[in-house]
Formats: C-alpha cells, sequence, structure tokens
C-alpha cells in the first residue's frame, strides 16, 4: 500500500493540481464533497453539486476529476491522509513511546466516532461507495485498508517481530471496533457517551495485544 504519509493524486486529472493554485482548488473541491454528504446524503452526490457548494463551474470540477468516480478514488484518499496528519501530530507528541502513541490513536478515533459531523459524513459515504461499486464492497474495502494500514504501522512499532498478518488482524478488530460505534451507539448523554468510550478503549487495546497503561 502506498504510504499516506506520501501525499497521492490518485483519481485527479494527471497534468493538475500541480500548481498551489491548483492544490487549493482541488481542497476546496473536497471540502464541498464533505459538505455534501455530511449535510445532504449520497444521492445528493454529483459533479453538479459539488461545483455549486464549492463555488465552482462544473468544468473547473471536471478540469480535475473526469468523473465522478475519479473524485470518489481522490476523495478516499484524501481521507486517509487527513487521519495521517491527525495521527502525526499525536505521533510528535509520543515520539519516544510507541505504545501511548497507540494508544492515543486509538482514543483519537473513538472519540472521532462520536463525532455528530464525522458520523453523518462516513455514513453517507459509506452509501455512496456501496452505491458506486454495485455493492460488492471493494470501495469500501480501500477505503478501510488505508485506515487498517496506518494502525497496522502503529502496532508494528511496539511489536516488531510479530508477523505482518497478525498485526493486520488486530488492526482489523479495532477498525471494526470503532466504525461500529459509528452506527451503533446513540448515547443519550455525555456520561453515557463515556461509559462507552472508556470500554471501547479497553476492548480495543486488548485486542491490540498493547498495555492498557505506560509501561
Amino acid at each position: 500500500m502506498t504510504s499516506a504519509t506520501t501525499r497521492s493524486f490518485r483519481g485527479i486529472r494527471k497534468g493538475t493540481a500541480i500548481t498551489a493554485e491548483g492544490q487549493a482548488t482541488v481542497a476546496r473541491i473536497f471540502e464541498a464533497s464533505r459538505e455534501v454528504l455530511s449535510r445532504a446524503n449520497a444521492g445528493e452526490f454529483s459533479m453538479r453539486n459539488i461545483a455549486t457548494r464549492a463555488g465552482l463551474r462544473l468544468a473547473n470540477v471536471q478540469y480535475y476529476f473526469k468523473t465522478r468516480e475519479d473524485l470518489v478514488l481522490a476523495l478516499i484518499n484524501d481521507t486517509g491522509e487527513r487521519y495521517q496528519k491527525a495521527y502525526d501530530k499525536l505521533r510528535a507528541k509520543t515520539a519516544d513511546d510507541p505504545g501511548k502513541r497507540f494508544r492515543a490513536i486509538v482514543r483519537f478515533n473513538l472519540e472521532d466516532s462520536f463525532n455528530p459531523e464525522t458520523r453523518a459524513l462516513f455514513i453517507q459515504f459509506w452509501a455512496l461507495l456501496d452505491n458506486l461499486d454495485g455493492h460488492a464492497g471493494n470501495l469500501l474495502g480501500k477505503l478501510y485498508a488505508i485506515n487498517i494500514g496506518q494502525l497496522r504501522e502503529a502496532l508494528s512499532a511496539i511489536f516488531p517481530n510479530v508477523a505482518t498478518q497478525e498485526l493486520t488482524t488486530r488492526a482489523t478488530l479495532v477498525a471494526g471496533l470503532t466504525e461500529g460505534l459509528m452506527v451503533a451507539a446513540a448515547p443519550t448523554s455525555e456520561a453515557e457517551t463515556q461509559r462507552l468510550l472508556d470500554r471501547a478503549f479497553k476492548l480495543a487495546i486488548s485486542v491490540s495485544g498493547v498495555s492498557a497503561v505506560d509501561d
């Protein structure tokens, strides 16, 4: 898998988004795409609606993304990059302790899963990806392969001698727990939210094999 720390332009028309102005326009299109998903629904995800939301002409969007599918592929990669940036900030705070870093990443993801904007975005994003690939699950797989790879990388810093497949299994279980909370959890109070977060954190750390406390 291509490292998420290296900016990927998959889905973006070759020869575009090279200048600072072009990259700013692409970022504007991504932001408009997220707004359409989180504030409307997957059925509203069209090139024309995104252009309107971004304050651009349709031709401007199509200059960078030939088709809606191209835009979706690029949006998947951009989503992975956005989370990688958040993880990099956590890494900077825990540079000498990979265990603390992994626990911070898990806590960040769990808290993010209860963010209303995040939940609205991902629930519609799932529906869009499912519809685009004819319910085959391939695009959903691409989206979560990025996150699973990031979690596996964080785990490998703790367990350098553990087989990659085992680390992938642990990372997949952690990702599944986090994403499942977006759908299944509907807390009615801050106290209940905190209880769910704390229990989910303990479960995620347990399946990862990481110590629950600082060594």
